[in-house]
Order: C-alpha cells, then structure tokens, then sequence
C-alpha cells in the first residue's frame, strides 16, 4: 500500500512537471512564431496567433483542482525526497574571499568533510573513502 501510495506520488509530481515543461515549450514556440509573423509584417497571422496565445493563458490561469488524497500523496512524497537528500553526499563549489574557487564535500552519513582546490582532489577524496556508494 505505501509503496503505491509513493509511486503514484512520484508519477504524479514528474506528470506534474512534464505538464509545466511541455506548457513552457508551447508559450515559447508561440512567442517566437509571433515574432516571425511581425517581422514579416503579417497581421492576420500575428493575430491568430495572439488570440491562441490568450486562450492558453487564460486555460492555464484557472487553478488546477487537487483532491485530499492527492496532496496527501505528494505530501508524502515530499517528505521521503527531504529524508532521502539529507543522507546524500553534497558537493558544492564555494568561492573564499578573494574569490577563489574551493570545492566543499560533506558525507553526512560519515560526517567527513572536504575543502579542496580542484574537483579531481573532490573525485580522488570520494573513490578513496568509498562515499556516495
């Protein structure tokens, strides 16, 4: 049951995103199809597809309607993401003072820590510690 409750979660947040990318992608292509028709002067076509533009926005601006058990699952989910990325090796590339680059790796399961000048340094302290395994 909790693991089914987890996977339709997980389906339902990549669904999720799926459906923002492929709505970002569809506003692009129709921003820059309005910006060929401008710049070949067609006013038909430009408003056509300004009238298509307006139409999606205005689809898109109604609020999606999500049932109890939906934000429970992706409640759920949410919260087994956190746990999970707070055992994960983190690496990240700082800059000191002087703008120098350093990079910072933290094992939080071992609480080993590294601050090192190069990422064949970071490569070399993780195969050697045997971290994120």
């Amino acid at each position: 049951m909790l693991s089914s409750v987890v996977g339709t979660a997980r389906t339902q947040a990549s669904d999720r995103e799926a459906f923002e990318q492929h709505r970002t992608n569809l506003l692009s292509n129709l921003n820059r199809r309005v910006a060929i028709a401008k710049s070949q002067q067609n006013r038909s076509l430009v408003m056509l597809l300004e009238q298509e533009q307006h139409q999606l926005e205005a689809n898109w601006a109604q609020p999606i309607k999500i049932s109890w058990l939906q934000r429970l699952r992706q409640s759920w989910f949410n919260l087994q993401t956190a746990l999970a990325n707070q055992s994960q090796l983190q690496v990240k590339q700082v800059q000191d003072e002087a703008g120098q680059p350093w990079w910072y790796v933290f094992d939080p399961r071992t609480g080993k820590t590294l601050y090192a000048e190069s990422e064949n340094e970071v490569v070399f302290w993780i195969e050697e510690n045997r971290l994120g395994h």
